[in-house]
């Protein structure tokens, strides 16, 4: 047969730009608003009913474009594929690479990547035996606690590591490492010039992801960029997949991070050895507050802690905890301030602690004590 597809070129440059968008953004959501914000329209055609198409992209149409293998100069007949007679519009690694994306969107999805509440390192986080940690969480108070179980033949106990402390670790690596993009595609050993040059455009995107806040775009990165996390007795190992950075696809890179283990009562807290100063948000936050409560207290902006309690919707007891907090010694809050205070004071050793006493030489004793 003579028939043969033909290329449009001004709707090729639409489907080359819809495909390289989403290797950016990677999700189908956002690349709708990039599209409508482009005011990039789908193909218009006249049919016997009249004119149709040339309208904003929709989920289903963007899923169908970005999985078309006729862009790749293939043809499709019953689920098989062969080639075509007409040229690709877009090139065999980028198809690839955006194909990758989808199925690993997909995996988000049946590991519980679409929850409000998705865990990290869920299906990822081992420990050096390869036991799987297992995402789990706890509700106390009307707040969210969560936790990576791992019960090991031979334990009569599970093993507990908060997820915040974790996922803190990785996150805190990864974003280190797009911000020496030189570094990261060295470890890679990249050899794709092109998935390369992509990696180093977009190693601000990423570092942004990683510092950034977004349970779902956090998660959405994980699946991409790691292969797995490994937590030893002294350090946690990531394994990332160096398809993604531009090296080999089928290949992995370990980027290890030195860490200690403490122990606060029951409670486990990982912390990164000889880390660079890195300020506590929650645990700043709390003693503002503290400090706050307590003026509003003192210039009578509230008539009593009861009063107080009211307003802000929470007990009184959990009112005199914050306020506590604000009387920490100067020198305990200017180490606060600064991210070098000890690793076992977090909010939580310091709403356990208990009053504190009125020396201020014995605060940081008081509050870490194990």
């Amino acid at each position: 047969s003579e028939r043969k597809l033909v290329i449009n070129a001004t709707e090729a440059v639409v489907v080359q730009t819809l495909f390289e968008r989403f290797l950016v953004c990677r999700s189908v959501d956002r690349l709708v608003t990039e599209a409508a914000a482009m005011d990039l329209r789908t193909k218009a055609r006249v049919t016997i009913k009249g004119r149709t198409g040339g309208g904003p992209f929709s989920r289903g149409t963007l899923y169908h474009l970005l999985e078309n293998r006729s862009y790749v100069g293939e043809v499709v007949h019953r689920d098989q594929s062969f080639a075509g007679q007409h040229e690709a519009i877009v090139s065999r690694d980028l198809f690839d690479r955006v194909q990758a994306v989808i199925a690993a969107n997909r995996r988000i999805r049946k590991t519980g990547g679409n929850s409000p509440h998705p865990s990290l390192l869920a299906g990822l986080l081992q420990d050096c035996s390869g036991q799987s940690f297992t995402p789990t969480h706890t509700q106390k108070g009307g707040r969210r606690y969560q936790y990576y179980v791992m019960r090991a033949k031979g334990r009569d106990q599970a093993f507990r590591l908060p997820a915040d402390e974790i996922e803190t670790v990785v996150r805190h690596a990864m974003s280190d490492l797009f911000t020496a993009p030189d570094r990261m595609l060295a470890l890679a050993g990249a050899t794709d010039l092109e998935a390369a040059n992509h990696t180093l455009a977009a190693a601000e995107h990423h570092r942004e992801i990683w510092q950034g806040s977004d349970p779902v775009v956090l998660r959405e990165a994980a699946v991409t960029f790691l292969a797995g996390v490994i937590h030893r007795p002294d350090r946690v190992e990531l394994l990332l997949k160096a398809g993604a950075l531009g090296g080999e696809a089928d290949s992995t890179i370990s980027i290890e991070v030195p860490t200690s283990i403490v122990r606060r009562g029951a409670a486990l807290k990982l912390v990164i050895d000889n880390a660079a100063p890195r300020q506590d948000p929650k645990l700043l936050s709390m003693i503002a507050t503290g400090e706050a409560w307590f003026n509003a207290l003192v210039t009578g902006e509230v008539a009593s802690i009861s009063a107080l309690a009211a307003r802000e919707s929470c007990t009184s007891a959990y009112v005199i905890r914050l306020i506590e907090a604000g009387f920490l010694s100067p020198r305990l809050k200017a180490a606060i301030q600064r991210g070098t205070h000890p690793p076992a004071l977090t909010i939580a050793a310091l709403a356990a602690a208990g009053p504190l006493p009125l020396d201020w030489s014995g605060h940081q004793a008081f509050v870490v004590r194990r």
